[in-house]
């Protein structure tokens, strides 16, 4: 591998760790979930307005992030986010007030939202991937639900052992060395463009012909560009909107993938150990099969699309498959029978909401 393929794979494993970190993230509440009821004198309402602030500024940061990466290059976006990841987390984690819990859990929520969106403009950006970017984004998401893993059973087992402020304040550091690693690999990808941009003007003085032919086309590409940049940013948004297929796939994720993340990432936890008398671990560990399954489905999922090629017949299957797994999980009685098969459920509902990464 030489070294500008090296500086690749390290820009992709930078968008990675940052988005696995948001899963991560996403999905820790669940683990410490009694420990913020009883520091802050919360609710189960209380808790899930908590966790929640994450997902409204995650939503609101998606199409600002979009514009500073077409402006700036992912890698700079991503080390300036990583390092306000790890503000926040420090800062939720050190929390003296549930103000300042809020504002930490926002934070992150806002930083980490640059993640998925880092991890496709490195890909396609980047023609050392060609002809892997399926692969890569397949891989990355199974990625994202490796870190969400990590958010349940595992942490939770760390939160019992070692408190949940510490555990956190620990685990805040991994954004900061993303955010450095992320910085070397921007300032070395500098360095080498430069010095390939000496070697091409090196090249071009050599052979005059080459230079006509090579302005010829920057002119012709620069022309594409700007005509593609006259759009507005409005403009660009009314465009996507009116394509019908957005609607439908907007809809179906709206309606699919919000309770299921919502029900996997905070209530999955106090829902087994309420209903079906286990620990806080073990409860952990069963909620994780939800991100095992989603790690496993997204891909398979998308292989299974692009070998078919029926999309809209395999939404509608997934669909009552995942309303038909979620009643059986909620009309399941307590004792050995829901513990054991509870974990299967979660599985089967992941993986029914695969169309996600093909859409």
């Amino acid at each position: 591998m030489d070294f500008d393929g090296t500086l690749s794979w390290l820009s992709w494993v930078c968008a990675t760790f940052l988005f696995s970190y948001g899963f991560f993230q996403r999905t820790s509440t669940s683990a410490y979930y009694s420990d913020l009821e009883t520091e802050f004198g919360l609710d189960g309402a209380g808790v899930g307005s908590l966790s929640s602030m994450y997902f409204y500024i995650y939503g609101i940061v998606q199409i600002p992030y979009g514009i500073l990466m077409d402006k700036y290059g992912p890698l700079r976006v991503i080390s300036s986010s990583a390092f306000f990841t790890f503000i926040g987390a420090l800062c939720f984690s050190l929390s003296p007030s549930l103000f300042v819990a809020y504002i930490g859990r926002g934070l992150v929520g806002g930083a980490v939202g640059v993640g998925w969106i880092a991890i496709i403009k490195v890909i396609q950006d980047d023609d050392y991937f060609l002809g892997k970017k399926q692969v890569l984004t397949g891989l990355s998401l199974s990625m994202g639900m490796l870190g969400g893993s990590l958010g349940q059973g595992p942490l939770a087992a760390f939160c019992k052992s070692s408190g949940w402020r510490f555990a956190m304040s620990v685990t805040s550091l991994i954004p900061l060395f993303v955010s450095i690693c992320t910085l070397i690999v921007y300032k070395l990808k500098r360095r080498r463009g430069s010095e390939k941009k000496k070697e091409q003007e090196t090249k071009k003085n050599d052979d005059n012909n080459v230079v006509a032919a090579v302005t010829t086309t920057i002119g012709d590409v620069g022309l594409d560009v700007d005509d593609n940049d006259s759009l507005t940013i409005c403009g660009k948004l009314l465009e996507a909107i009116s394509v019908r297929i957005n609607i439908y796939l907007f809809t179906y994720m709206l309606l699919s993938f919000v309770p299921i993340l919502a029900f996997a990432s905070l209530w999955a936890v106090p829902f087994f150990i309420q209903v079906g008398g286990v620990d806080r671990a073990t409860a952990g560990i069963i909620a994780t099969c939800y991100i095992i399954g989603t790690g496993i489905g997204g891909p398979v999922g998308g292989a299974i699309s692009d070998r078919f090629k029926q999309r809209e017949r395999q939404i509608m299957i997934c669909s009552l498959l995942l309303t038909s797994s979620m009643l059986l999980l909620v009309i399941l009685g307590t004792g050995y029978w829901h513990i054991s098969i509870s974990g299967i459920i979660m599985l089967i509902v992941s993986n029914s909401y695969c169309p996600k990464p093909i859409s």
